[in-house]
């Protein structure tokens, strides 16, 4: 999968975004809410897509899979807004700033790949 540690390091985006994705399946044991049904599966999908779509950039490394990190960060936002989770502050943070990491590390790394594009090869 990896020939060079430089491989494994250009990819800890990827390994963030799986983690973040496990955090997701889990939190609605974690915070208590697994009664709150659309907001579970909110969780458990968004987190299973995550850890798909990030395992697929870590042995693909295509840009379509950073854009769908970043919908899903919008779509965590966006959920955490607009589910009603009444009595579940603490569930409100996690989706919010779950999705601000998971959209933030998929910008980064775009950015990343751009640079490294436009950077002359060295010698």
């Amino acid at each position: 999968m990896f020939k060079h540690w430089r491989d494994l390091h250009r990819h800890w985006e990827d390994w963030a975004n799986v983690c973040a994705g496990v955090w997701l399946v889990f939190t609605p044991w974690l915070f208590d809410f697994e009664r709150a049904t659309a907001a579970m599966l909110c969780a458990v999908i968004a987190g299973a897509i995550l850890i798909f779509v990030a395992s697929l950039a870590l042995t693909r490394g295509e840009a379509w899979e950073e854009w769908v990190n970043i919908a899903i960060g919008i779509g965590l936002i966006a959920a955490a807004l607009t589910l009603d989770l009444a009595g579940h502050a603490r569930v409100r943070w996690v989706f919010v700033l779950t999705g601000i990491l998971v959209a933030g590390l998929a910008a980064f790394e775009l950015r990343e790949e751009r640079q490294a594009r436009e950077r002359p090869p060295s010698p």
